[in-house]
């Protein structure tokens, strides 16, 4: 893995998709064979956290970048509109190219700050120090392992993520994150 140049996008965030097409295509989340909840709870954190995090953007000049998860062009163009109709700014982008993994990192490594509820790509992307907000929903039955730092018992709030998503919680975080200096950052996450 080649050295990259990180954090080239100051004034940007990028938010990191959770869109999976295949979700859609029913009315409940199924694991393991077994009904487990409604589309649209699996899919709240979406809903709640977008508008949220669009609204701070736009009162900060911030442009909200939203890196896309589905595979082909048709699911894309989905993908694009189910996002527009969240986000309340015109100051966002949609991000989604048929690149190589590589380039996928190389272009998720230039942002200084990144957005996502329970992304691994956002935890791949915690762990090389970048500063990462998570904002992960409550717990859906059975799974327990919603709240940030699973399986390590965790509060509900940190300084950089929350279990509540909330306009309050969206601005807490993103401002700890862009007050904080880079080298601070890496002395408070260094533990996880």
């Amino acid at each position: 893995f080649k050295a990259i140049n990180p954090n080239t996008f100051k004034k940007k965030i990028l938010y990191i998709s959770q869109y999976r097409p295949a979700n859609f295509k029913k009315d409940y989340f199924i694991s393991h064979d077994k009904k487990i909840c409604t589309i649209k709870k699996w899919t709240e954190v979406d809903r709640k956290l977008l508008p949220l995090l669009s609204k701070f953007c736009s009162k900060n000049n911030i442009q909200l970048i939203i890196l896309g998860a589905a595979k082909d062009d048709y699911y894309k163009k989905l993908e694009k509109k189910y996002f527009s109709l969240y986000v309340n700014s015109s100051n966002w982008s949609y991000w989604n190219k048929n690149t190589s993994s590589l380039k996928r990192y190389e272009f998720i490594s230039k942002f200084e700050y990144i957005v996502c509820s329970w992304s691994t790509l956002g935890l791949e992307m915690f762990a090389r120090n970048v500063k990462v907000a998570f904002f992960r929903q409550k717990n859906i039955p059975p799974y327990n392992d919603r709240n940030f730092g699973w399986p390590y018992p965790m509060t509900d709030k940190g300084f950089w993520y929350s279990n509540q998503i909330s306009y309050l919680e969206v601005k807490r975080i993103l401002n700890n994150l862009f007050r904080i200096k880079k080298s601070e950052w890496i002395n408070k996450i260094n533990h996880f």
